[in-house]
């Protein structure tokens, strides 16, 4: 089973991952949110093994530990839950739900997320890269982003955006 180390070693490169579809392809908003997605499943599992010891296979067994709302002893608090769930939930989005009325002739429109929900992704993505870099130290640096909505009143502790190089 992976150790504490390798999730977030692997959370780490995801992250990295992140950075480079974000430079490199125009055109992957998708999987963008997706691996912001599974960046943030890394770090939940590390702050499993940690913490509790355990080790989870399916969805819905880390959800059963994390739940703000559950019993369990290692449930997260609030607000780190929501972003989790925030982001499981576009991350569904990105990958199974397709425009009902998408046309051959335009790809792009086959697809229900869009710049605005990966604003969203990198918002929540960021509360729970805080979290953990808090709680365990694990020394993320922050990568250069760019999304055509983040504005100067975005504010990211672990995203570089042009609005912060060009300051």
């Amino acid at each position: 089973m992976p150790t504490f180390s390798q999730h977030v070693l692997q959370a780490k490169h995801n992250f990295n991952v992140l950075a480079q579809l974000n430079k490199q392809v125009n055109n992957s908003i998708d999987w963008q949110v997706t691996v912001s997605f599974y960046t943030a499943l890394h770090l939940i599992n590390s702050y499993i093994v940690k913490e509790a010891n355990l080790h989870y296979k399916t969805h819905s067994e880390v959800d059963n530990v994390i739940n703000c709302r559950g019993l369990s002893p290692y449930k997260l608090g609030e607000d780190e839950y929501v972003s989790y769930e925030i982001l499981k939930n576009l991350s569904r989005r990105s990958r199974y739900i397709c425009h009902h009325e998408a046309e051959n002739d335009n790809p792009n429109h086959a697809f229900l997320i869009d710049e605005k929900h990966l604003l969203k992704a990198l918002k929540e993505l960021d509360k729970l890269l805080l979290y953990f870099n808090s709680k365990y130290n694990l020394e993320i640096e922050p990568i250069k982003i760019f999304s055509k909505n983040i504005s100067a009143s975005d504010k990211f502790n672990f995203f570089i955006t042009p609005a912060q190089i060009v300051l």
